[in-house]
């Protein structure tokens, strides 16, 4: 087998396996090799394998690999089709749209490649009249979404009502801004009202999950959002639905739909976002109101939208958002940098009693200032989700740090607030052991932060506990920081925050990630990856010191 069919295989593998590693590899090394080959890779390959990792949904691996076949001269619209999509998953929606456009003459009258094509072009457009600021950028964004699933409707109105009907009908209650004419929302009554006929005469033939979800979301369109509870109960049980498919639908909800305002909005997705939660990839950024309004919608609800898994669902994410209440958003001079979160003194050492403290990394704040972090009398620390009950948010300020690692070793600052938190907040439990990660299980964690000093955010997005120093968990006496490799997505401002086994109890404090991290346990070679100190590691460091 020649080299390169031999990278073919290796990527098709890798991305039907979930191998991060692995694909990251395979698509580097197939990427340069491409150049090497005298001919082209024949089309109905390159097809193949940009389908396996959009199937996998590995849409960077995707988008690298697809400018490397297009930029050798493949010139095959599927091919080029593919590219397009995977540059809009990626937040590329401008230059997806170019790719599009040019693609739009060269169609031959194939209306299933059109159709495509036209929902994309859609897709991307919704996108740029989404996050659009300007009225009138927002209102252009809207017309051409409108056009674009318009096309793409029109070839089939009975095989396309499914996608591009349900977009209509999207388009049509996101445009706020007044930029589509009033015929367009009639149409968009009467798609809606199709839409729910057709999934209702089509389901004893053939379930399918996007029809259940397409129904739902139409009858939340005609102002009937209790008798859509139904479609997504079947929607969210359906084997076929998975996280990103589902993050979808929640945002479409959101977003186009303002479902949040609605009556009965908050209700049906409350269950929805906790359901995804505890999905592999799942994962959600929510302000908190929108959190606090989660936390009040009650299990019954979660039964009426999740079935039988609602109560165990409602439980597990009651524990997701008491957690979340002590997680602490650190501010300096009045800009976020970080993370911290509230834990036990007697927790890390009896001598610290039963006051609270926040943990965090010394490279966020140190005394004096190091690695660039900031002074304890610059920063404030806010508990924005402890606020569910109505309270006035309080500001604390750092009366002193009592114990502190530099980032080269447990890169921890355990900082003693003021006023004294103890008497109001929560404080997160410590697991005492890291989850065994020996015998094929895949153990998850979970990331409770504020990104870039913003909304309080879940991370859950691809989150496989990958490694930890064995040696330093095996051995009690060893005083040394105990590294933890994970997967769960982060970004700057994550510093800080805690990392949490399948049961909510804290395992270690998130410090950094990288491409290129060094792997653990004498393995050689690096690989992409997120990397926390393990807090009982922390402990023992602590309980070393004669004095606090």
């Amino acid at each position: 087998m020649s080299t390169l069919n031999t990278l073919i295989t290796e990527v098709k593998e890798a991305a039907d396996s979930h191998e991060v590693d692995r694909l990251s590899a395979a698509c580097t090394a197939l990427i340069a090799q491409l150049p090497q080959e005298e001919s082209l890779i024949d089309v109905e390959t390159a097809r193949d394998i940009l389908g396996a990792l959009r199937k996998s949904r590995r849409f960077e691996h995707m988008r690298s690999v697809a400018e490397a076949i297009v930029r050798e001269g493949c010139e095959d619209p599927q091919v080029k089709r593919q590219y397009a999509q995977a540059l809009i998953e990626s937040g590329e929606t401008t230059p997806a749209i170019g790719v599009l456009d040019q693609l739009i003459p060269t169609l031959n009258q194939d209306p299933l490649e059109q159709a495509e094509i036209y929902g994309l072009k859609g897709r991307a457009w919704k996108e740029i009249a989404l996050s659009a600021k300007r009225i009138e950028q927002k209102a252009n964004a809207f017309k051409e979404a409108h056009q674009a699933y318009h096309a793409g409707y029109e070839l089939d109105r009975e095989k396309n009502l499914i996608w591009h009907g349900i977009n209509l009908v999207a388009i049509a209650n996101a445009d706020r801004v007044g930029a589509l004419e009033l015929s367009v929302k009639d149409e968009a009554i009467e798609i809606a009202n199709r839409i729910v006929d057709f999934v209702d005469n089509a389901q004893a033939e053939e379930p399918d999950a996007w029809n259940f979800a397409s129904a739902g979301e139409a009858l939340v369109a005609l102002g009937r959002t209790d008798e859509s509870l139904e479609w997504f109960k079947k929607y969210v049980a359906h084997e076929k639905t998975d996280a990103f498919e589902l993050a979808g639908t929640i945002r479409q909800l959101k977003e186009l739909y303002n479902l949040e305002e609605v009556d009965g909005g908050t209700e049906l997705l409350a269950p929805l976002r906790a359901r995804l939660l505890q999905m592999p990839g799942g994962n959600f950024t929510l302000s908190n109101s929108e959190l606090r309004e989660m936390s009040q919608v009650g299990v019954d609800q979660f039964q009426k939208v999740l079935g039988s898994t609602g109560t165990k669902t409602y439980e597990w994410m009651m524990r997701a958002l008491n957690c979340a209440g002590s997680v602490a958003l650190i501010s300096a001079n009045g800009e976020g940098i970080g993370t911290g979160f509230l834990v036990l003194g007697s927790d890390l050492d009896p001598r610290l009693g039963d006051e609270l403290f926040v943990l965090t990394n010394s490279h966020v704040v140190s005394d004096p200032p190091q690695h660039g972090a900031a002074s304890i009398d610059d920063v404030s620390i806010t508990f924005e989700l402890a606020n569910k009950h109505g309270r006035q948010e309080q500001i604390f300020g750092i009366e002193k740090i009592v114990w502190g690692s530099p980032p080269d070793q447990h890169d921890v600052s355990i900082l003693k607030l003021t006023p004294d938190p103890s008497e109001s907040f929560l404080h997160l439990p410590l697991a005492r052991d890291l989850p065994l990660i020996e015998g094929g299980d895949i153990q998850r964690v979970y990331i409770i932060g504020h990104p870039r000093g913003g909304k309080i955010s879940f991370s859950l997005e691809d989150n496989e506990l990958l490694d930890y120093d064995m040696a330093v968990v095996k051995h009690a006496d060893t005083f040394t920081a105990c590294r933890v490799h994970y997967r769960a997505p982060t970004e700057p401002g994550s510093s800080g925050s805690p990392v949490f086994n399948g049961n909510w109890k804290t395992i270690a404090l998130h410090h950094m990630g990288g491409e290129s991290i060094p792997r653990l346990n004498g393995r050689s070679g690096t690989y992409a990856a997120n990397e926390g100190i393990w807090l009982q590691s922390i402990v023992r460091a602590i309980r070393h010191v004669e004095n606090l």
